[in-house]
């Protein structure tokens, strides 16, 4: 006879595991366990709660959302702006760019308008003081450009006002006939006539400093010098000399070089046979080297029976040679 399982189950239940709780451990373990479950559920709930500082983060977004927004607006109004300096009088929003709330616009001539005008046209305080002062001292305004010259004034109240400036057009004299009678006045207008300064031909061995100072460009200083100098070597044979003059700048020499004369006939000569070696000495053209060879030279071989004798004196060259031989003499 077949038995099922079943029906093996049925007739022979499995006995009861007992595996060593009272009922009241296994209400306590129970009651632990659901507790623990409980504070599992809990502390992810409070973890999630925790973390809503996202809030703030939302926030956060919240306002760089609303900063792209103005930035995008104030982008959108620079736009604008640009648009309305060609387009003054087609911008009618409530906040007008160019019509602020004390600002009133009005046809004006800029070169007559009152401090309280340009205060009505929104110019600040300080730019008015810039206008007024610079209309104080002559400054005009020709055309509504000449407005961006005043310091202070901004592109905004340029823009603003610039459409509304009137300036009368001076009136051509020439090509339109008015008819109103010009006054004319008779008396001549008398103006101080130029005299262009002459200056004199000077004789530069007569001279004095009062003389060479009438000279364009020769102060007393140099007026001193240039006597000084001719003084020493006995006078000038030719007018470049005075270029010589120790301070007198070459371009003061070119100046007043036309006006110079010379006459050789006045200059005082030594006499090259007598003359002491301090006499020699002091000459500005032969010093003591030249002056001790000049007295070897004599000592030597007698008295100089001409000038050109002194191409002998090895110390004195052909330049030195043709400087000196104007101011040495031979008396037999």
């Amino acid at each position: 006879m077949y038995i099922s399982n079943a029906n093996l189950l049925t007739m022979n239940p499995p006995p009861k595991i007992n595996l060593g709780f009272s009922r009241k451990e296994i209400i306590g373990v129970t009651t632990l366990l659901s507790i623990i479950l409980l504070l599992y559920i809990g502390a992810h709930f409070l973890r999630h709660y925790i973390k809503q500082p996202n809030n703030n983060t939302t926030a956060n977004n919240e306002w760089l959302l609303a900063a792209a927004t103005l930035q995008t607006q104030t982008a959108a109004e620079d736009s604008l702006t640009d648009y309305s300096k060609n387009n003054f009088f087609t911008q009618n929003t409530a906040k007008s760019y160019f019509t602020p709330p004390d600002r009133s616009l009005f046809y004006f001539n800029p070169n007559e308008l009152s401090a309280e005008g340009w205060e009505k046209l929104g110019v600040k305080p300080k730019t008015i003081n810039t206008i007024i002062n610079y209309r104080n001292k002559g400054g005009k305004f020709r055309t509504a450009e000449d407005l961006k010259k005043i310091y202070g004034l901004s592109e905004t109240d340029y823009a603003a006002i610039a459409p509304y400036v009137q300036i009368a057009k001076q009136q051509d004299n020439t090509n339109t006939t008015s008819s109103i009678t010009p006054t004319y006045n008779n008396e001549k207008t008398t103006y101080p006539t130029y005299t262009k300064k002459s200056y004199h031909n000077i004789d530069i061995n007569l001279s004095d400093t009062t003389t060479y100072i009438s000279l364009p460009g020769i102060g007393s200083a140099l007026a001193k010098r240039i006597v000084n100098f001719r003084d020493k070597l006995g006078g000038f044979y030719r007018v470049e000399q005075v270029g010589e003059t120790y301070g007198v700048p070459d371009s003061t020499f070119q100046k007043i070089k036309p006006y110079l004369q010379a006459n050789p006939a006045a200059i005082k000569k030594l006499n090259i046979n007598s003359a002491t070696f301090e006499t020699l000495r002091d000459h500005p053209y032969i010093k003591s080297a030249i002056a001790k060879s000049i007295i070897a030279y004599r000592q030597q071989h007698g008295l100089f029976k001409n000038i050109d004798e002194l191409k002998n004196i090895m110390s004195i060259d052909a330049n030195a040679f043709e400087k000196i031989k104007h101011y040495v003499v031979i008396n037999e």
